[in-house]
Parts: C-alpha cells; structure tokens; sequence
C-alpha cells in the first residue's frame, strides 16, 4: 500500500466559504444561542491553527456575514477574531442588494478598511502566490 502522507504536498493556501457570521444563532442551534460568539470564535480559531500549521493564506469565498448591514458588535467581533493573512471574495450575503456597486456601505467592506481582510477585486487577476496560486472572481 503506498504511503499516502508521502505524496501530499504542502498546501499553499486554505479556501473556506459561507462562514455566514451572524448575530443571533439560527434556528436549528437554539442550543448555542447563549454562546454562539464563542461558538463561531471556535471555528475562526480553528482556521487561524489550520493557517499557522500549513503557513499559508486563507481564501474566503463568499458570504463572510449573514447580513449586508450586520451589527456593529458583530463586526467588531469579526476584526477581533479574523485569522491573519485572509483574502476574500463577497457573497451576495455581503452584499446590499446583491449589488457589488454598493460593496462601500456593507459590513463586508468594513472588515477591509480596517485590514482585517484582503478584498480580492471581481473581474480582476488576483496575484498573491507569485507563480502559484492565481485567483479571478467573477
């Protein structure tokens, strides 16, 4: 049987998706809804581990918050919490109307004023590989 650990190679980067932060627990989590920040702060730590034993970007493609408009305390949480070095790709979720042209009023765009993310640009050749890992959002 060949051995399997000996043919991955290292990982450049770590995609995630649909991370939906949200301010209240959904429905089918009632059993959180007391600690449902720790709850999501468990699994952003578990990303940030992920990124500091591979030593390698995160992408997040889409849908970061639940709400365009999410609270203040939510966002607040999101920078406290986000793991180094993340990249991301709005969802429609991130988005006011769906609309990327309204991207400046959206909690979205706060976590990329204050340097917790890097907004990878839509329609645009995203380079932050060099001669590895080539990213293009549509």
């Amino acid at each position: 049987m060949p051995n399997l650990q000996a043919s991955v190679k290292k990982p450049i980067a770590i995609l995630c998706g649909d991370i939906h932060l949200s301010h209240n627990a959904p429905k089918n989590r009632a059993e959180k809804k007391h600690n449902w920040y720790r709850a999501m702060a468990q699994s952003l730590y578990g990303l940030r581990v992920c990124q500091e034993k591979h030593k390698c970007p995160i992408i997040m493609a889409g849908d970061i918050f639940d709400k365009w408009d999410s609270p203040a305390e939510l966002i607040n949480f999101a920078i406290k919490e986000m793991p180094d070095e993340v990249h991301a790709i709005p969802g429609q979720h991130d988005l006011p109307n769906h609309r990327h042209d309204l991207i400046h009023k959206s909690a979205y765009w706060t976590l990329v004023e204050s340097g917790a993310i890097e907004n990878i640009p839509v329609g645009e050749s995203y380079v932050f590989i060099p001669e590895k890992l080539d990213v293009i959002a549509y």
